[in-house]
């Protein structure tokens, strides 16, 4: 169903545009103020640097000044660097005077010999008792043992002496670099009188000139009221810009609702139409439903035709197993009940010879021919049929199997009842569909929901009669009797059966 949307009650009437002239003018009476303002700070910035940068630099006496300050201090950093190279130098002559202490003492500690002299009369002692004695081999080992001690101690109380020398000499080194050490010291307390002197000097003559300076005070003080005007008027400004903005925005509102509403205008009528289209559609098809006439009325037409021209094809005694039921005389129209009686027009005989292949009887010597066709086909048994084009079309149509004997003919004439009373059915749920389809159309449903319950023969069956006129294609093998028939078909040819022996 289709939502329809409501059209509106009461038109909306436009806003007046707000005039943007006197917005204009108050922010050009703000801005120029702002303006003016900045201008006025600007001007006491400018005097505050110069007053600044007069205290930095000062006059000429004060250039000089300061240049010799900066020399006093570079000067300072100089003999304060070498200070701390020569106190690390300190450092690294003490520690290393420790470490030859620390050798010394170890060095002494392996020997209870403190004199060359000592060692020397111990080693001619040994080697005197050694010559001169007899001695037992443990005895001579031990006194060897001892000498080699003794040569050992010699060794390490060398080593003691040239220790003890180092650590003389590094002292006489670490006495000089002391002296060193307070001679940076004295240069850098001179350097810190001189500077003291000179920062003295220099603020004597700041004093001196910041008399001739403004009144920073009373600038700052007008600094800040300038500020605050400034702020006082941005204030302003943004409300005015506020209060333009929502007359623009309820003006710009208004717009949008006036369009929204010839929106919605617009949108009801084209339901409107659509609901009326709609409705001359539902009887559009309801027209054409009525002038569709019976379903399937062709097929079962088709259907008693083929039956009639079987039933001629039949040999005499089996021709009224053939003969059109009352079923098909009732469905068009003339039972036995109605009253009413077939007519045969003159142009019968010229259709259904053009079904059966056979001449219409006319002319001379046609019953004599037929009293010898009939007695041969009786003598012969059962018989060959050839087909016109239009025959093979039909049976293809109606998807029965084409008899190509006359044996054959009994057969394809109860098909082709049961096709019928396919067809017949068939019918009866066409006319349920269509009586759903209508009824649903009716109810504002769409045209396709009746059709979704349709089973997929009844479905495809409905598309059986919507080939284009003329166009005939039918591909057929049949076997009978042990013999295999194969029929070939092209459009706007004669009918053409081959019966080849298998």
């Amino acid at each position: 169903s289709v939502v329809v949307p409501p059209r509106p009650k009461e038109k909306l009437k436009p806003l007046p545009k707000p005039d943007d002239s006197e917005y204009e003018k108050k922010f050009e009476l703000l801005n120029s103020k702002i303006n003016s303002m900045n201008a006025r700070i600007a001007e006491i910035k400018e005097i505050m640097d110069d007053f600044h940068e007069k205290r930095k630099t000062g006059g000429s006496g004060s250039v000089e000044l300061r240049n010799k300050l900066n020399d006093e201090k570079n000067r300072f950093q100089s003999l304060l660097a070498k200070k701390s190279e020569v106190k690390q130098q300190l450092d690294r002559i003490n520690k290393h005077r420790d470490e030859l202490r620390n050798h010394s003492k170890l060095s002494k500690d392996k020997t209870q010999y403190l004199k060359r002299e000592e060692i020397d009369d111990k080693i001619n002692k040994l080697k005197h008792q050694m010559e001169h004695t007899s001695l037992s081999l443990n005895e001579e080992k031990k006194i060897l043992s001892q000498l080699q001690d003794l040569e050992r101690a010699k060794t390490t109380l060398s080593q003691y002496s040239e220790q003890m020398d180092k650590i003389a000499n590094s002292n006489e080194l670490r006495e000089k670099v002391v002296e060193q050490l307070r001679t940076f010291d004295q240069e850098l307390q001179n350097c810190k009188d001189q500077q003291k002197e000179l920062n003295d000097a220099i603020s004597a003559l700041r004093e001196r000139e910041s008399a001739n300076m403004p009144n920073v005070p009373e600038l700052m003080a007008e600094r800040k009221e300038c500020y605050e005007i400034i702020k006082e008027a941005k204030a302003a400004k943004s409300k005015l810009y506020h209060q333009r903005k929502e007359a623009m925005d309820e003006y710009y509102t208004r717009q949008r609702e006036i369009r929204q509403q010839q929106q919605l205008d617009r949108q009801a009528r084209a339901v409107q139409r659509k609901k009326e289209y709609e409705e001359r559609e539902r009887e559009r098809r309801a027209r054409e439903e009525a002038e569709k006439g019976e379903p399937f009325e062709e097929e079962i037409t088709l259907c008693d035709q083929m039956i009639s021209y079987l039933g001629k094809l039949l040999p005499k005694g089996l021709e009224a197993a053939a003969e059109q039921p009352e079923a098909s005389s009732a469905s068009n129209g003339f039972g036995p009940d109605s009253g009413l009686k077939p007519l045969k027009k003159k142009g019968d005989d010229a259709l259904e010879s053009m079904f059966t292949g056979l001449s219409s009887g006319k002319g001379k010597g046609s019953k004599k021919a037929k009293a010898k066709a009939s007695g041969r086909k009786e003598d012969a048994g059962p018989q060959r049929i050839q087909h016109s084009i239009d025959t093979i079309a039909a049976f293809s149509k109606l998807k029965v199997e084409l008899p190509l004997t006359t044996g054959s003919i009994q057969h394809a004439v109860e098909s082709l009842k049961a096709a019928k009373e396919g067809f017949q059915k068939r019918r009866v749920a066409e006319k349920e569909r269509r009586a759903a389809a209508q009824e649903a159309s009716a109810q504002g449903g769409e045209d396709g929901e009746a059709a979704e319950g349709l089973p997929e023969d009844e479905a495809a069956a409905g598309t059986a009669g919507d080939a284009p006129a003329g166009a005939v294609e039918v591909s057929l093998l049949v076997a009978e009797d042990g013999e295999t028939v194969s029929v070939s078909v092209k459009v706007g040819e004669e009918a053409e059966a081959d019966c080849p022996e298998t």
